[in-house]
């Protein structure tokens, strides 16, 4: 049973350690309560309108004394008995003064997004981060980022994802820019900007998510030889061997990216990518064959005095694979990194490598069970798949081919 919080309670009240935030009701006022954090202690009133449960915050404990967030109750609840809601009448009223001072008095979703990108994106993968970026300067901020904060609703969010996806027919895009956009607003709502998130109706998102085309795309024998012809007369040995790992180690595009030459073991012949860098946030232990330890080596006189083994020669940073990959286009037609990826995969079952251990040369997730119960890391048989498919390469490659077709 609630009972009448006072000033020296609230004081003394901690949150459990094992526990992120614990609610506790006054027994004075119906539907007060602090919220008690690890750093913090926040009033809110919860009530229901319009058979929904709502909660309005009313301030931090103690900036908002206990007879001020009381008052500030009763005041709410006072308009809940009109019919109206506390919450709109509040926004109604920031909004009024807005206009009359002629500015905003709360941030717009631009503003929040400049501290999402401070704070926020550096935890993300480096490719990760990228892709935030560029979504939330194409597709977000044009549309939404003048808009304050709590004024976005979930008409919006159907807009905002309808006009991507039908206007711009990226149905893919679109749901990759709504999964940023609900990230910053998530964001948003950690930090108290917004007491709601507002969220894509399922019903919605189910109906993009249906206009996405699965990709299945694989390179065909001819295709790869030619691929080959054009990766062997590029003049940049960087762009060069990169294009060429990926098809003998089939990594996603950032992964090879973004290795450094620490990642190499010589001894053990292994790369090791750190799970920073990976999809799914584990190591990735990879096998090296002969041939393509002889293609790391062919850079070292290149980038070996750099920290990334793909980086332009008087540029410590990583090279830009965007360039490589829309001269490929030009030259080739179609190309895709993760069709690669996709191609090998398919090649190493043709040649028998069992599931278990493909699926693990891919770095895909297994199943939480195995996750579990299985601790071996099957470096043996990656390693002799690797050379198995090293071998298929190489007799896929090696013909006769037709290179003054690619005038480089």
């Amino acid at each position: 049973m609630a009972t009448e919080l006072t000033n020296s309670e609230l004081k003394a009240l901690k949150c459990p350690s094992n526990k992120s935030s614990v609610e506790i009701k006054d027994g004075k006022v119906p539907g007060l309560q602090v919220r008690v954090g690890k750093s913090k202690k926040s009033f809110s009133l919860m009530y229901r309108m319009h058979g929904r449960q709502k909660r309005m915050r009313l301030g931090d404990f103690p900036e908002i004394s206990l007879s001020d967030a009381r008052a500030a109750a009763y005041r709410a609840l006072a308009l809940i008995s009109e019919g109206l809601d506390p919450e709109e009448v509040k926004k109604q009223e920031r909004q009024e003064k807005a206009v009359e001072l002629g500015v905003s008095t709360l941030p717009t979703l631009r503003v929040i997004g400049t501290e999402f990108s401070k704070y926020h994106l550096p935890h993300l993968r480096p490719i990760t981060q990228k892709n935030y970026i560029r979504r939330l300067n194409k597709y977000i901020y044009p549309v939404l980022g003048n808009r304050p904060i709590d004024t976005i609703g979930k008409k919006d969010l159907v807009h905002f994802i309808e006009k991507i996806a039908v206007d711009n027919g990226t149905p893919g895009e679109a749901l990759f820019s709504y999964a940023v956009l609900s990230a910053l607003l998530t964001f948003a709502h950690d930090r108290d900007y917004i007491q709601f998130k507002p969220i894509l109706p399922k019903k919605v998102k189910s109906q993009i998510k249906a206009k996405v085309k699965p990709r299945t795309h694989t390179y065909t024998e001819e295709e790869i030889k030619l691929h080959w012809a054009y990766f062997d007369q590029l003049n940049r040995p960087v762009s060069k061997v990169y294009l060429k790992l990926l098809y003998h180690l089939a990594l996603r595009k950032s992964e090879l990216q973004f290795c450094e030459w620490v990642f190499i073991d010589w001894q053990k012949k292994s790369l090791l990518i750190p799970g920073q860098l990976t999809k799914n946030k584990t190591d990735h232990l990879i096998p090296l064959t002969e041939e393509v330890i002889r293609l790391f080596k062919s850079l070292e006189s290149i980038t070996g005095d750099k920290a990334y083994i793909f980086c332009d020669e008087f540029e410590p940073k990583p090279f830009q694979i965007h360039t490589s990959i829309k001269n490929a286009r030009n030259m080739l037609g179609h190309f895709a990194p993760h069709d690669i990826r996709r191609t090998v995969r398919s090649k190493w079952a043709q040649l028998g490598v069992q599931r278990d251990v493909a699926e693990m040369m891919l770095n895909h997730t297994p199943d939480i069970l195995i996750q579990t119960y299985d601790q071996y890391d099957y470096l043996k048989e990656k390693r002799a798949a690797y050379a198995l498919w090293g071998e298929e390469l190489g007799r896929l490659v090696g013909g006769e081919l037709n290179r003054s077709s690619f005038a480089i």
